[in-house]
């Protein structure tokens, strides 16, 4: 599926068509760090999607609730993908960028793996979309494993285990980051973020100057500015860089306890490719 790929707060955000029944397309952001899959407020009134409940919304700041809205069938251009709940929320500014939604893990995560191909500005899933889970459910990635043989079209630079976090209507994904060689920490693998995120506590821990303010990475309601830091070193496996500026944000919400981080696109843009297996619970960085 081909997408959009546009600059945001210094690097890049993705967003894909998305079809909400016969209305559409519309712009959603690619986010696997959203454990939840949103659609803004007005768009959800326009399109007179009925209110089934409240929900509490977490994530890398600016937490606040939703209201869950009943949704149709829906698709990625030629991806079919089933009628299902979202939570409709105002979604005036991601990083900058206005859109109509977002695409989180609880979609994401049902076609059992996605390549996300920054070079060939494309979206590739592994299968059909499968049911959503409807029990809680911890799946912790071993060292070893390798994504899908049909996505992985060049030797990977690296593949790291990933935890994965089912529960009724959200999967999480996460993994170990170092940053400035102190680790393990638990990272968000967050592709809805133009720039890697770091808990306000994390980055007090490490005496990590703030350089001054700039735009929230993406998320719902960010309307305010954040903290910049300086450039830092940040490593996944032996995969290592020095990105030059990270968001420090405090983190919310009971899906985000012990969440020190998390992995943005500014981390994936020198490779291209990032390739986020749920179903194999593991995680790889590839060139093309």
């Amino acid at each position: 599926m081909p997408v959009t790929i546009s600059d945001a707060s210094g690097s890049k955000l993705v967003t894909v068509g998305v079809c909400v029944g016969t209305h559409g397309p519309y712009s959603f952001v690619v986010d696997t760090g959203s454990t939840m899959s949103i659609i803004d407020s007005s768009l959800a009134g326009t399109l007179g999607l009925h209110r089934t409940g409240v929900t509490a919304l977490g994530g890398m700041g600016c937490a606040q609730s939703g209201t869950v809205v009943s949704a149709p069938a829906m698709s990625m251009g030629h991806i079919p993908m089933a009628a299902q709940s979202l939570v409709s929320a105002s979604l005036t500014n991601w990083a900058g960028t206005h859109v109509d939604g977002v695409l989180g893990s609880d979609v994401l995560g049902r076609f059992g793996a996605v390549k996300l191909d920054l070079e060939k500005a494309s979206l590739t899933v592994a299968q059909v979309q499968g049911l959503p889970p409807t029990r809680h459910e911890l799946v912790i990635g071993k060292k070893g494993a390798a994504p899908p043989a049909s996505l992985l079209t060049t030797n990977p630079v690296v593949t790291v285990p990933m935890n994965v976090v089912y529960g009724p209507g959200t999967i999480a994904a996460y993994t170990s980051v170092e940053v400035m060689g102190h680790g393990p920490n638990a990272f968000v693998v967050d592709t809805g973020s133009p720039t890697t995120t770091l808990s306000t506590s994390l980055a007090a821990s490490l005496q990590i100057a703030s350089t001054g303010n700039g735009t929230p990475p993406g998320g719902i309601g960010c309307t305010t500015d954040v903290p910049t830091l300086g450039p830092t070193p940040v490593a996944l496996g032996p995969a290592s860089q020095t990105l030059s500026t990270l968001r420090s944000m405090p983190i919310a919400g009971e899906q985000r306890v012990g969440i020190t981080g998390g992995l943005g696109l500014d981390f994936v843009v020198p490779y291209g490719t990032i390739i986020v297996d749920y179903s194999g619970a593991d995680l790889t960085i590839a060139h093309g």
